[in-house]
């Protein structure tokens, strides 16, 4: 029952997060003056690519905690084009707004972001679950 709670849990997360996603590439920020505190560079990247970067790397980890199975591999290939899929349609939706434009090097931070996340949760559940196998063979002995 506790595994069933946490993964309704972790989808309501991700269903909440993905929305937040979606209003901040699709929303109209032109009537704010956000631009008038934000540097335009941060260490020599475009602060929107950051942004980008920064908005798209918890997708995987939260879709991968969602909806992970036994195998690693599989759920962090599953993960990872769920998400691709995803930051691809809404970059492309963007072109449907009289107010937002589609930039390819915004794809590019997307899909940096999706691989990015998609290593680090993998390599996490792979020792987690090497822990796991180690820790329940010392048991059974």
């Amino acid at each position: 029952m506790f595994k069933l709670k946490g993964r309704i849990i972790a989808f309501i997360i991700l269903l909440g997060y993905v929305a937040l996603v979606c209003y901040m590439c699709l929303a109209n920020f032109n009537d704010t003056d956000m631009a008038s505190w934000m540097p335009e560079k941060l260490l020599g990247i475009d602060i929107d690519k950051c942004i980008h970067f920064c908005l798209f790397f918890p997708v995987p980890v939260l879709f991968f905690i969602t909806f992970h199975g036994k195998r690693v591999l599989h759920s962090a290939l599953f993960s990872m084009i769920c998400c691709i899929a995803a930051g691809t349609a809404i970059e492309f939706s963007q072109k449907l707004t009289a107010y937002r434009t589609f930039d390819v090097y915004d794809l590019y931070a997307n899909y940096l972001a999706i691989f990015c996340g998609t290593v680090i949760i993998s390599v996490v559940f792979a020792i987690r679950n090497l822990y796991l196998h180690i820790h329940d063979k010392k048991i059974k002995h």
